[in-house]
């Protein structure tokens, strides 16, 4: 997978991470997404230089519980946690090995929590971004509707997060260079 470039910023130093006394922490949102790649790699690149610490978070649904017995079942929401926080974990080691993250110095020290939690991604990212520095989510994820450019998650946070917000946008992949006819010897 690729980094990702940012598509909005409200405020921030030349790293990106909002200028504020002290390192802060800087929440991220992921699901699995190229969007949410491309987020968490230019968050743990922009968190290596400014010295920030990363939260990573994700979260898994539990609605409309009560008229679905099978996830009402406590231990089928213990286990939905727990197959999150592997693939969330999964995902940041990914991240972590990219060369654009690894290219920053001191990158391997970013200090980096994952939160996994129960509901809608935007109202929890919302919640979990109250005293953070920053915001960052991917453009897109895997919600329904495909064609929109922002995606209802990073439109909700731009809208309702309690602190700057940074949508990153995957890059698109590049096309395989066409072949290239080789020159024909030439004849003695």
């Amino acid at each position: 997978m690729t980094s990702g470039t940012p598509t909005d910023e409200r405020s921030g130093g030349a790293d990106g991470v909002p200028d504020a006394p002290g390192a802060g922490r800087v929440v991220v949102g992921v699901d699995g997404s190229p969007g949410a790649f491309a987020a968490l790699v230019w968050t743990l690149a922009a968190a290596a230089r400014s010295g920030a610490e990363v939260e990573v978070v994700s979260t898994f649904p539990v609605g409309a519980y009560w008229t679905d017995p099978y996830r009402a079942d406590a231990g089928r929401t213990d286990t939905a946690r727990s197959d999150t926080e592997a693939r969330t974990r999964a995902f940041l080691a990914e991240a972590m090995g990219e060369p654009t993250v690894t290219a920053v110095p001191r990158a391997a020290a970013v200090r980096v929590h994952v939160t996994v939690g129960a509901g809608t991604p935007a109202e929890y990212l919302v919640r979990r971004a109250e005293g953070a520095r920053l915001l960052v989510v991917g453009s897109r994820g895997r919600g329904g509707v495909r064609s929109t450019l922002l995606g209802s998650v990073a439109l909700h946070c731009a809208v309702h997060a309690p602190c700057p917000v940074m949508v990153v946008r995957p890059q698109p992949a590049r096309a395989p260079a066409a072949p290239r006819a080789a020159a024909a010897p030439a004849s003695p």
